[in-house]
């Protein structure tokens, strides 16, 4: 086994060394489930998180590493790096595959600090402090077809692809609540609230192109994930349209229906993709609404490819934003990296 195959090999493995977390520290994810996460690679990260599923023939490996830094009222409050995302596509004879994949779905870390509340007795002088820590994941897997005519590159290819599978969520998280009465040495109060995620439920994906036009489309059915809560059922599509030979522009759409205490949950997207004889550019932006509360958020993205080897390509995005609500506003900084290997074994 050569080295590439070693290093292929091992980046799935590190999923389980690092930190959970792709998402962290925002002051909004200490409210309801943490904050919705989206299995983006850096591809899809750098079209504005625009949606687009896709089978490839060869086998293929995709991994993705995430930094995040986030600003509160000029103050960063994180910075972090971490694996969030691994794709596996095992393919089988008559264009038939097996999807593999792993993905962060819901983030519950966060660490909110209150100023002093002062009074003139002891007891009514404290500080707060709540602490969140903890995700939880999809693993998912699939079995799907492509149908296809033409030649790939041609004016005439054609091709259309369908798959259905199952996904299981799990994992756990913890919020610590701390009172400090700060008139009175070493006296705190504590109160810890456990969380565990189960959960299973089924999945469809159908794309195709046709002429100018590439559709894609997914279906998650909602889950049981706790006890009082349920994940909800997830709908993603998005249309390609590609008015003059490499370059494609697109639009996409996400909802999470969630139910009664929360809302749901849409995100619009616009992006847009330039072929060039050695890189692929990218460039987009989205915008939506969390589940809860008045909180919006929006994000414009950069993005490009280059291939490395005929066996492997890597994929950078940057992304800037804002997320706000009536009180509170975060600027966001994202950087993404996505390897994609093929016939790896």
């Amino acid at each position: 086994m050569n080295r590439l195959r070693i290093i292929l090999f091992l980046l799935p493995t590190s999923y389980f060394l690092l930190p959970t977390s792709s998402y962290a520290y925002s002051l909004f994810s200490g409210i309801g489930l943490g904050e919705p996460v989206e299995a983006y690679t850096a591809l899809s990260r750098g079209m504005g998180g625009l949606y687009k599923f896709e089978l490839p023939r060869e086998l293929t490996f995709e991994c993705s590493f995430l930094s995040e830094i986030i600003d509160e009222n000029g103050k960063a409050t994180n910075f972090d790096f971490t694996l969030p995302y691994i794709r596996y596509i095992i393919p089988l004879p008559k264009g038939i595959g097996i999807d593999i994949g792993l993905n962060e779905v819901l983030n519950l870390n966060f660490d909110i600090e209150s100023q002093w509340e002062w009074d003139a007795t002891a007891l009514d002088s404290v500080q707060r402090r709540v602490k969140g820590k903890g995700s939880a994941s999809m693993a998912k897997i699939g079995i799907g077809k492509k149908w296809r005519s033409g030649e790939v590159g041609s004016g005439n290819y054609k091709y259309i692809t369908f798959e259905v599978g199952g996904f299981w969520v799990f994992g756990s998280a913890q919020e610590e609540w701390v009172t400090d009465f700060i008139n009175l040495h070493d006296v705190y109060a504590y109160d810890t609230l456990n969380l565990n995620f189960s959960g299973r439920g089924g999945m469809a994906y159908i794309s195709g192109k046709f002429n100018k036009f590439n559709l894609s489309a997914a279906y998650f059915s909602g889950a049981n994930l706790t006890s009082k809560s349920d994940l909800p059922t997830r709908f993603k599509a998005a249309i390609w349209y590609t008015p003059i030979p490499k370059l494609n522009l697109g639009i996409g759409l996400i909802n999470w229906r969630w139910k009664t205490p929360f809302k749901p949950m849409t995100r619009f997207s616009l992006g847009s993709e330039w072929t060039f004889p050695t890189v692929i550019l990218r460039g987009g932006f989205y915008k939506g609404n969390w589940y809860y509360g008045d909180i919006k958020e929006m994000i414009g993205s950069l993005g490009l490819s280059i291939p490395l080897k005929s066996l492997l390509s890597i994929d950078l995005s940057f992304e800037f934003g804002r997320r706000w609500s009536p009180l509170l506003e975060e600027r966001i900084y994202r950087t993404c990296i996505t390897l994609q290997g093929k016939e790896i074994l």
